[in-house]
């Protein structure tokens, strides 16, 4: 199934852009689930997206188990967003919700 964004994949969560602008994912990378995890949490990660699409720098706003932190960093690393013609960095916030099942 996929979420309501003009991405492709599950939806997460909207992404905060501060007011400046707004960009498209054209890719997303599911964040997995780590084995031996017992508890549920929500990541959230600041993040700037650079004028070719690439995730740079990240750093976590609200933790909870390292190991679900790092799966969502590691997702979030591989996301590709719309390419811009000038050369504007913009810094997004996204909340990733881990459910134990």
């Amino acid at each position: 199934s996929r979420g309501m964004g003009a991405g492709k994949g599950l939806g997460f969560g909207e992404i905060d852009w501060g007011g400046g602008g707004n960009r498209v994912v054209i890719y997303k990378k599911v964040p997995v689930f780590p084995p031996g995890v017992n508890t549920s949490g929500v990541i959230k990660i600041k993040f700037t997206v650079k004028p070719d699409g690439t995730v740079t720098t990240m750093i976590p706003l609200q933790k909870a188990d390292p190991r679900l932190e790092r799966a969502a960093l590691d997702a979030l690393r591989q996301w590709r967003f719309n390419k811009l013609n000038d050369n504007r960095e913009m810094v997004g916030i996204i909340p990733f919700t881990f459910k134990l099942r």
